[in-house]
């Protein structure tokens, strides 16, 4: 492709995901607050701060893949977005048509049905993602077959969402339209969990091994992700310690935890541009020694 293509192609990436994102968000915001046993309460503010953090991906995809369009890392950065944005839309959409104004819109419980089953197709382009960063190749062909499970195992999760038998996550009246009664078994297999488990360990390895074995300057760009990572990882342990800590904290504190993680995870992405396309790459030092400070 060349960089003209490459460029249109990435540009329409973004603005499906700022109109998708915009119209999934407005309308999800406007159904009352449907909170199902075991879940949290979630706030809108947070919603907003997620896709901000989702766009800064889409925007460094789209960057990537203009600047280098033979490079796999932009293109997956914008099939994460696009991904988001359209679960974001059906969830939208579904929620005006069955639940904030039942039947003001037609085929509801068909977008409710594929806003079930949209989220999971990131799991891939993130395994992915991982696995061929930062040079778009993997460690060696003996980590093919991680790929192939990636496939396998995201295929095997859209499969239970999409034909098991029983009602839709999130919607309580609506039943899966395309439910198969012998699919039952993939609910209790519950894959999603054992999924993320085995394979982002994996990607994790595998990103390790690529230092290891790298020249230079491909661990001056894992570096950079690694510290973002660690960064991510540190508030990750923080908001879980505080959680521990403060059971009855107030949504105000859930509020800015929130968007310290949205600043934290849109790091990983500015991250992920700054390794990829080598700009101030040998500044890693300099701002983990002032991070640290």
């Amino acid at each position: 492709m060349s960089a003209r293509g490459a460029a249109w192609l990435a540009g329409v990436c973004v603005a499906l995901y700022v109109v998708l994102t915009a119209v999934g968000l407005t309308l999800e915001l406007r159904a009352p607050a449907v909170q199902l046993p075991g879940d949290e309460k979630s706030l809108p503010a947070l919603d907003v701060a997620l896709a901000l953090v989702l766009l800064v991906f889409t925007l460094v995809g789209a960057l990537v893949a203009s600047r280098r369009p033979s490079h796999p890392v932009g293109w997956l950065l914008l099939a994460i977005g696009v991904l988001d944005a359209l679960t974001s839309f059906t969830l939208g959409y579904a929620r005006q048509a069955l639940i904030t104004d039942r039947g003001s819109l037609p085929g509801g419980e068909w977008f409710a049905w594929l806003s079930s089953w949209l989220d999971s197709t990131t799991l891939a382009p993130v395994v992915l993602l991982l696995l061929l960063f930062p040079d778009g190749r993997l460690v060696s062909r003996r980590w093919r077959p991680v790929v192939w499970l990636a496939a396998v195992a995201t295929a095997l999760i859209l499969a239970d969402s999409m034909v098991t038998p029983g009602r839709l996550y999130g919607f309580e009246r609506v039943e899966n339209p395309l439910g198969i009664e012998s699919a039952g078994f993939l609910r209790e297999l519950d894959l999603t969990a054992p999924s993320i488990l085995l394979l982002f360990p994996v990607a994790v390895v595998g990103l390790l091994a690529k230092r290891r074995r790298g020249t230079a300057e491909q661990r001056l760009q894992l570096k950079w992700f690694l510290f973002a990572a660690a960064l991510l990882a540190l508030v990750l342990v923080l908001g879980v310690g505080s959680e521990v800590a403060f059971p009855r904290a107030s949504d105000t504190g859930n509020l800015i935890g929130g968007f310290v993680f949205a600043i934290a995870f849109a790091n990983l992405a500015v991250s992920i541009g700054i390794a990829v396309l080598k700009h101030r790459l040998y500044d890693i030092d300099v701002v983990i020694n002032r991070a640290l400070v």
